[in-house]
């Protein structure tokens, strides 16, 4: 590993905070330190194999929560500039500070538990409104899943175009009406999936392909997508009749 990978390493941690310059000099040693110091290292200041390695398995974990929050990258234990990008994209995407570094805050919302939307989420989430889930039969119940929105706001900003939701959140009467599955993940008591259209893609059998690839290659949380003709899992691709489904393409998460 270089020096500028090193000092990189410890940047984007909140340790080090001068130029990615290659030299080894006072300050990056002083980060070397806090970072031993935090993960129970030998506190020497210097950047061997076991700081190096520690260093990598850190980055890997972060690397893998961001991927399993939709912002997919390689997972190598390297920050570089796809990773630095995935975190200030997750930081502007959640209402934080965009400054790349993995700080107090940035870590307190991938360790996030809030399994469904806060009042708070819905005001962070930039393309989606909690009125555009509701159940159509005007009951008001039930509570859509966090990650099921995240992964939303990262698709319809990865494709530039509006999704329109046309079906969210099912109370078991309407599931019923609707012939969903009795264990749907449209039910309220879940909150997990919704049938989306984007206009452009939707409206053909391989744009919904399209639609449905990469829900599944990109989203670590992702469980099953489908349309008309076309669905697939992490392990399998189906050719379901669903002629109901229209131009919609269903997807949901774990």
């Amino acid at each position: 590993m270089t020096i500028k990978q090193k000092q990189l390493q410890l940047k984007h941690l909140g340790y080090y905070t001068g130029k990615i310059d290659g030299s080894f000099g006072n300050q990056s040693k002083e980060a070397t330190k806090k970072f031993q110091r935090a993960y129970g290292l030998t506190v020497d200041g210097s950047f061997g194999a076991l700081t190096e390695a520690k260093s990598i398995l850190v980055w890997k974990n972060y690397q893998q929560q961001l991927t399993n929050k939709g912002y997919r990258i390689a997972i190598d234990g390297y920050c570089g500039t796809n990773t630095i990008n995935a975190i200030k994209n997750f930081q502007r995407d959640n209402g934080l500070v965009v400054d790349g570094i993995i700080g107090t805050n940035t870590i307190k919302a991938l360790n996030s538990s809030n399994v469904y939307m806060t009042e708070k989420d819905w005001s962070n989430s930039k393309y989606f409104k909690a009125s555009e889930f509701k159940c159509p039969c005007g009951c008001g119940a039930g509570k859509v899943k966090k990650s099921l929105v995240d992964n939303l706001n990262v698709m319809r900003k990865h494709f530039g175009k509006p999704i329109t939701i046309t079906s969210g959140l099912r109370c078991t009467s309407f599931n019923k009406r609707a012939g969903g599955s009795t264990n749907s993940k449209h039910l309220t008591t879940i909150g997990g999936a919704v049938d989306l259209y984007i206009a452009g893609l939707s409206d053909t059998l391989e744009g919904r392909k399209q639609l449905v690839n990469y829900w599944i290659n990109t989203f670590g949380n992702a469980n099953y997508s489908y349309c008309n003709g076309y669905g697939k899992t992490k392990s399998s691709t189906s050719y379901p009749k669903s002629s109901t489904m229209g131009n919609a393409v269903h997807v949901d998460v774990k």
